[in-house]
């Protein structure tokens, strides 16, 4: 009684003997349990009891202990089938209520797999309905109907992914968090163990089957971010550098004969003559290695891959459970669905007029813009949004202000090689060179993440070469959104924008987004830098730069058909040419720039660069020139030098 009066002055609660109990073994004397009753009035009670809606039992989880949940169930549909309810409206009930009824008791203890499916086929017969006090037919699973919307199913919940799900949060808090709960599960569970190798033998059969599941499903899809050197997350077992964990370069020979496999960051780095770096050093790769001592003063922040944030969520748990499946991908081609919908032979045949007879064609041309097509859709009611046409738009490479710089940057990943590189350039207010770059990145699987690591190379030179005011340009949106705090940081990215906010804290630097037929010389050395055999390239002098890169440098090195108005055969002509950037709005037939004493005229469809400017225009380009300046037109329509 001195620690219930002790709980009510800390908590303010006071405690009502009428709705309390106590549990005492089968195997006490009656004699305790008349003293226990007559001390502190409350009723003794046998397990199973309910508290707080969850039943609390000893021994194996037995399906009576759950039957709460059915009866619940059990009587919300007797209420909903004396009603007129649609397959849309059994449809909602099932999503939004139904199926939350079990969650509750699921977030705390598991429910036995009978339980689970007598509760799938009670919503599976009030999905279907009855007939005569019957169930109808039922015609499609009830594992396809729990599928998403995207994989053929109908978005509803799945009970047995759902337990699993909750179970994989619980895992997930235990080892990512500094909570009580946490440290206390870890301390019975996981002593002196990895999650990723624990036995959970201390709970039941069917708990443990489900804690070894989750903690499969953790193991492979987490990230610790270290940036600290008394990190807690375990050296061998836990994926902090690189995609995988050290544990996978070494043997099994080698691993079977290493003490301390749960050691932690911190006590292997503790002492660096350690075996444990010896091992690291002759069985992994440099490039891991070098993320051991680049660590900052901080704590560790773990990452939930499945997620773009690196937020643990139970919906990334289920979409790692759930597989497309089969049956949908038939309907996805649409030859196919042409074919089963209706017969095309006569809609072909009409509108194959509107096809050129030298071009191969499917019978998916029927749903070009034609006019008979058009006719047909207004029949039916279908009305069809059309976007603007595509019109030509300028694009170039501007000079900085006056007294400022510009780094441009580029990075790329190229997933049939599995090469990721980067590259930038820094020019003066005159256009000219200051210095450029190219590095190859390791372990890097995505354009976006060679691009911030592009952007942080660039920055880093920058600033050695004492370069404090500079504007940089990257033709990433997403890049340059994420440095204006505009977008939400990936969790890939969370080193390298760390970094780059680090260091740009002591510059005077902007982002812009530029289109990507301005950043040529960027994009040139980032595919330079996918053929170079070391980290990285700096060149301080434009004779220096790889022939691949002098070219868009200089603005020309393109060849680009012409034709002479009124000759029938193209050809090749050199000159300064580039890339055009379709934009919306109306699209003229005729397009002209001009420059010097002559002009470019265009018409029909192609495209052409002038300098550092991008036209684009509908047909071939040809020359027009009022034989006056120093340019002429020759026979067959090139501009060229009066003599």
């Amino acid at each position: 009684m001195k620690f219930l009066r002790a709980y009510k002055g800390s908590s303010g609660q006071l405690i009502k003997v009428a709705k309390s109990s106590f549990i005492v073994s089968d195997k006490a004397p009656g004699s305790l349990s008349r003293s226990i009753a007559d001390i502190t009035g409350f009723v003794q009670a046998k397990l199973p009891i309910k508290y707080l809606g969850v039943s609390l039992f000893a021994g194996r989880r037995r399906p009576s202990y759950f039957s709460h949940i059915l009866a619940k169930t059990a009587a919300k549909l007797q209420t909903w089938k004396s009603g007129f309810l649609s397959s849309g409206g059994h449809l909602v009930l099932i999503r939004h209520v139904l199926s939350a009824l079990p969650i509750y008791t699921m977030s705390s203890q598991a429910i036995p797999t009978t339980v689970i499916n007598t509760f799938h086929r009670l919503l599976a017969n009030f999905f279907w309905g009855s007939y005569d006090g019957s169930p109808k037919k039922h015609w499609v699973s009830w594992d396809i109907i729990s599928q998403p919307k995207d994989s053929g199913g109908l978005g509803v919940l799945n009970l047995s992914q759902m337990q699993l799900a909750l179970k994989t949060k619980m895992l997930w808090r235990a080892i990512s968090g500094t909570s009580f709960w946490g440290n206390f599960f870890q301390a019975k569970h996981l002593y002196h163990s990895h999650h990723s190798t624990a036995s959970f033998h201390l709970l039941s059969a069917a708990d443990r089957k489900l804690w070894q599941h989750a903690s499969r499903l953790v193991a492979p899809n987490h990230r610790v971010v270290v940036k600290g050197l008394d990190s807690q997350a375990t050296f061998w077992l836990d994926v902090w550098a690189g995609a995988v964990p050290l544990r996978r370069f070494l043997s099994d020979h080698v691993w079977s004969d290493l003490a301390d496999k749960c050691w932690s960051i911190n006590q292997v780095l503790a002492d660096p003559t350690h075996h444990h770096i010896h091992i690291a050093h002759q069985f992994c790769p440099p490039s891991l290695l070098g993320h051991i001592f680049a660590c900052n003063d901080g704590l560790d922040r773990w990452i939930w891959c499945p997620t773009t944030n690196g937020q643990f969520s139970t919906n990334s748990v289920r979409k790692l459970l759930q597989g497309a499946l089969r049956f949908g991908a038939a309907v996805t081609k649409p030859d196919l669905m042409l074919s089963l919908w209706w017969p095309v032979r006569f809609y072909t045949e009409s509108w194959c007029v509107h096809v050129s007879d030298s071009q191969k064609t499917s019978q998916l041309h029927i749903f070009d813009l034609s006019a008979p097509h058009r006719s047909f859709l207004q029949q039916w009611g279908i009305t069809l949004q059309v976007s603007a046409p595509l019109a030509p738009k300028i694009v170039r490479w501007y000079l900085p202000p006056p007294g400022r710089l510009k780094l441009n940057v580029d990075g790329a990943y190229k997933s049939t090689s599995s090469t990721a590189a980067g590259g930038g350039i820094l020019r003066n207010e005159m256009g000219d060179m200051i210095f450029a770059f190219a590095a190859r990145y390791h372990g890097v699987h995505s354009s976006l993440e060679a691009e911030a690591l592009a952007l942080r190379n660039g920055i880093i030179l920058c600033y050695e070469k004492g370069f404090s005011e500079f504007l940089i340009k990257s033709d990433s949106l997403v890049l340059v959104q994420i440095m204006k705090g505009q977008y939400s940081i990936p969790w890939r990215l969370s080193i390298a924008t760390q970094d780059i906010f680090h260091r740009c804290q002591n510059l005077h630097v902007s982002f812009r987004h530029i289109y990507h037929e301005a950043n040529q010389v960027a994009d040139s050395l980032v595919g330079h830098g996918c053929t170079i055999a070391c980290s990285c390239c700096v060149w301080s002098f434009w004779a220096d730069l790889p022939p691949t890169v002098k070219g868009p440098y200089q603005g020309w090195e393109f060849r680009f058909r012409f034709r002479d108005r009124p000759g029938p055969k193209p050809k090749p002509f050199r000159f300064r040419f580039g890339r055009f950037r379709p934009v919306s709005g109306g699209l003229k037939r005729r397009v002209s720039v001009g420059f010097g004493q002559f002009r470019l005229v265009s018409d029909g469809f192609g495209w052409f660069r002038f300098g550092n400017a991008t036209v684009v225009s509908a047909g071939f380009v040809s020359a027009e020139t009022n034989n006056q300046g120093p340019y002429r037109l020759d026979k067959m329509g090139f501009p060229s030098i009066r003599p």
